[in-house]
């Protein structure tokens, strides 16, 4: 059985922890790090793991099989290239880190070591996203031509240092939260060929921005996205994906942020001309479960993840580099 060091015990770790008690015939969750330890202590408790005071620690004295990166955006390349030096497989949270440089250490890191190295960009696991892609690619629909996609909630709350707030160390807005949509473009349509964005961030990199992203052979996306400060806004998100024959959609609105992931029924909507339109029911699993399940399988198959490569975040992660830097 796999042994998994979970370096982190915040929000998006706390989803990881979810996925974990669901697949125990598969892995072990033995290690546990936050530098709160209030944190860290309550999800040592869930687990029975040994409980360490960060991330540096655990991955140097944890008897583990797999490290689970689930700190702040800017620790990613240090615990990542750290955990791949110590020759242990690493899932790492989305994005991938704050620059190029980063990226290409960790992919370096990973390929130097024999280790699989998978950023988890979960919105290529999320069940109505994933049914769609899947639905494209079975070629009914002709080929994909452009897609649009919204994604807006409240501003994180209760990180440590309030680091969500902090554009040194969360990227803004656009690599936390837009990066979603950015990358599930590539994912259908490709390498971009050129991108451009609109929109208004503040100090604190909240606000919105509107990205367009050309593709080769003509294809195209637009997605938009944002922190919006006002109360009571549930966290919302929309994609339409234009095809040669028929338009498919989906969209969802409910919460703050993930802890309301389950509420809605993943279902999308199919657009043939001359036809009825087509109600699609998704099997309502957790993206996050998906994703991590996936990951163990390669992990124990020996293969390397192909529906989300460390080459594919990178290139996520140029997108919405280069999409940040357009807004001035």
């Amino acid at each position: 059985m796999l042994r998994v060091g979970l370096v982190g015990a915040g929000m998006i770790a706390t989803a990881h922890a979810s996925a974990y008690e669901n697949l125990q015939d598969q892995v072990q969750v033995v290690a546990v790090a936050d530098v709160m330890p209030e944190r860290a202590k309550a999800m040592g408790q869930r687990f029975n793991a040994e409980v360490f005071p960060d991330g540096e620690t655990l991955i140097e004295q944890a008897e583990v099989d797999v490290i689970d990166v689930c700190t702040p955006t800017f620790l990613h390349a240090k615990h990542t290239i750290q955990a791949c030096g110590a020759k242990r497989h690493v899932l790492c949270e989305k994005p991938m880190a704050l620059s190029l440089a980063e990226a290409d250490a960790m992919i370096q890191a990973a390929e130097d070591n024999g280790v699989t190295l998978m950023i988890a960009q979960v919105l290529r696991f999320w069940p109505e996203y994933a049914a769609m892609y899947k639905k494209i690619k079975e070629g009914d629909l002709g080929e994909p031509l452009h897609m649009t996609a919204r994604r807006f909630g409240q501003p994180p709350g209760g990180s440590w240092q309030d680091w969500f707030l902090d554009p040194e160390r969360s990227g803004t807005v656009v690599l936390d939260l837009h990066i979603h949509d950015l990358d599930f473009a590539a994912y259908l349509f490709g390498k971009p060929v050129n991108v451009s964005a609109v929109g208004s961030l503040n100090e604190k990199g909240i606000g919105t921005v509107q990205t367009s992203i050309s593709f080769f052979g003509g294809k195209s996306a637009s997605c938009g996205g944002g922190w919006l400060p006002v109360s009571g806004f549930p966290f919302t998100t929309e994609i339409t994906i234009y095809c040669e024959k028929g338009y498919i959609e989906s969209s969802s609105r409910a919460g703050v942020n993930i802890e309301a992931r389950g509420e809605n029924k993943p279902t999308f909507k199919i657009y043939r001309l001359g036809q009825e339109t087509e109600l699609v029911t998704v099997e309502n699993r957790d993206g996050y479960l998906a994703e991590i399940e996936y990951y163990l399988g390669c992990l124990y198959q020996g293969i390397k993840p192909e529906v989300v490569t460390p080459v594919d975040a990178r290139q996520s992660l140029q997108i919405a580099l280069t999409a940040r830097e357009s807004l001035g």
